[in-house]
């Protein structure tokens, strides 16, 4: 069995949803060009984009997307909390979620328009801090 890029496997992020949900979307990256695609582009850059995306998805799919309480978070995906919460303040985000809702496939259609203004509210320092997390945690 060919193995599947990290960011095809579905993780725990930052939105709470069920384990079912993040399976189907890692079904939907891996047969979906242009999200791999997006994803190879910008995880070179910011390692945890894949998760940010995922949890974008989720928090377009979900009715009402509840975050994790930190402490479920690791540490290597806490900015993507703080993006996502202000993502859901633009006004895009509404309105994509008026016709994503309830759909995952939709959802993931969201995110990939979504994902310019996902990288610009990706703050410089997240970067450094994101791989500096993620080196800990594969250290423990």
């Amino acid at each position: 069995m060919e193995k599947r890029p990290d960011f095809m496997v579905p993780e725990a992020g930052t939105v709470d949803a069920l384990r079912a949900d993040r399976r189907e979307w890692g079904e939907l990256v891996a047969n979906s060009p242009r999200l791999t695609k997006l994803i190879e582009d910008h995880e070179p850059d910011y390692r945890p984009f894949a998760s940010l995306l995922q949890d974008a998805g989720m928090g377009l799919y979900y009715p009402n997307p509840q975050f994790l309480p930190p402490e479920q978070i690791r540490p290597s995906l806490r900015f993507n909390r703080e993006i996502l919460a202000q993502a859901m303040t633009l006004p895009e985000w509404q309105n994509i979620r008026e016709w994503s809702q309830d759909d995952l496939a939709a959802s993931a259609l969201g995110g990939v328009h979504l994902s310019p203004k996902l990288v610009d509210l990706i703050p410089p320092d997240a970067v450094r801090a994101a791989r500096d997390a993620e080196a800990a945690e594969k250290a423990a």
